[in-house]
This record gives C-alpha cells, structure tokens and sequence, in this order.
C-alpha cells in the first residue's frame, strides 16, 4: 500500500520537474505488462480520447463499472468492489497538482479512521470529495482493461 499510494507523489514531482516539457502526463503500473500482450516492436500508446480530456484540465482514470457502489466511505470499503482500474491514469500538471493534495489529506482522514487501503480506494474517494476534477472513461470490467489501454 505505501508504494501504490505514492503514485501521485511521483507524478506530482515530475509533473513540476517537467524534464521533458510535455503538456501531459500518463501513469502506467509496472505491473501493465504481467498480463501476456504482445505489443509491436515500435508501438506507441496514442489514447486521444483520454489525452483531450487531460487538456480540460481533468484526471482522467478508467472505471470497471458505471458507478460506485456507495460513496460511503465506510461502505465502500466493506463492499470492497474495485471502480476505478487504478493501472492507468493521466492528467497535466494542473490537474495533478491539484489532485495530490487532496489526495492526500483524504489518506490521512481516513487512516485517522483506521481505514488504509489501496490507490484504487483511495482514487474513487477521492472522486467523492472533488468530482469535478475528474474524468471516467467505463471499461464496463478487467476483462476489456488491456484491450482498452494498447487498442489491440
């Protein structure tokens, strides 16, 4: 949890850092690869559906279902129902400045509460708190999540 819970940190750094001067910024777990794609020798991921809601100024991640199951906090815990496919998301700087504090004021809220779970939880509430931050593209479940993402 303390790892995929720092994904913003690390996207807020370089986010600022800006070494390649580019307007958007993509997170894409390590883990995206585990699952047996086979990608072309010089492929390039080109979503322009998702990039032009980065421009909005918006937090685009990609959701399983339509909707939560409950924006309770609490709740939504316990029915422990992944929404947003936290392997994936992306945003320009704005966005993502904005997104990492509150972020992480939500994380410390609710381990205050003992809850502490993983960035996929913590996303969806975050969604919560400042819905208008954001942007979901359904997926409609893990079955269609690498189809999705590399267009193949």
């Amino acid at each position: 949890d303390i790892v995929v819970n720092n994904k913003l940190e690390f996207m807020h750094k370089i986010s600022l850092a800006n070494p390649f001067s580019t307007e958007y910024f993509v997170w894409v777990d390590a883990g995206f690869g585990h699952a047996k794609i086979n990608l072309p020798n010089h492929y390039q991921w080109d979503n322009k559906d998702m990039l032009e809601l980065c421009a909005e100024d918006k937090i685009v991640c990609l959701t399983l279902f339509n909707k939560m199951s409950s924006t309770d906090p609490v709740q939504f815990f316990k029915d422990h129902q992944d929404y947003i496919a936290g392997g994936i998301f992306c945003g320009n700087t704005k966005a993502i400045s904005e997104l990492y504090s509150v972020y992480y004021d939500l994380i410390k809220a609710k381990m205050e509460k003992g809850i502490i779970d993983d960035d996929q939880y913590n996303m969806a509430m975050t969604s919560v708190v400042k819905p208008e931050l954001f942007e979901f593209i359904c997926i409609h479940g893990w079955q269609n999540y690498y189809k999705v993402l590399t267009g193949l």
